[in-house]
């Protein structure tokens, strides 16, 4: 019996992401050029104007990167929902990574199944042989939907004889 499930990881988070590390990218650049005294008052270092400069541009490249991974996400969110599948043999969940291509893992081949709660979020965590899969409850339409993946996932695993850790 195979069951699918949407799953759609929010835009808008991606997007506050995206401008909040744009604009601190824009901030600290300018920081950057302007800066004409260097940093002081830290307790046993200060550093000279042009030091300062080259912190302040690697602060900036930072939160650049920082931009451009949630450029990425968020392109992926505004593709569309996904769709999760527990399967009669395996499992198709997102890969662990920013792009989140999609892996076909086998019952038998998962290690390890751990769920993480985080205030109101709860990711469950899926290691295998293939690779490591990832799945927040933000990306379902419901708790119970998320519940009823999570408990579908478990009961599939304890037919392949393998262990999930609590």
């Amino acid at each position: 019996m195979e069951e699918t499930f949407l799953y759609r990881i929010s835009a808008t988070r991606h997007a506050v992401g995206l401008a909040l590390c744009a604009a601190l990218a824009l901030v600290v650049s300018y920081f950057a050029t302007i800066n004409k005294e260097g940093l002081y008052g830290f307790k046993s270092m200060s550093f000279s104007a042009s030091e300062a400069s080259l912190i302040f541009w690697a602060v900036a490249v930072l939160f650049a990167v920082g931009a451009l991974c949630c450029t990425i996400m968020l392109r992926r969110s505004m593709e569309g929902p996904i769709n999760l599948t527990l399967g009669p043999s395996n499992l198709s969940a997102p890969r662990a990574s920013i792009k989140g291509t999609m892996l076909s893992i086998p019952y038998v081949d998962i290690k390890t199944v751990t769920l993480h709660s985080v205030q109101t979020q709860q990711m469950l965590v899926v290691e295998s042989n293939f690779g490591q899969a990832r799945v927040s409850s933000l990306g379902f339409a419901s708790e119970l939907e998320f519940e009823r993946f999570y408990k579908g996932l478990t009961a599939r695993i304890g037919t392949s004889q393998r262990a999930i850790p609590a």
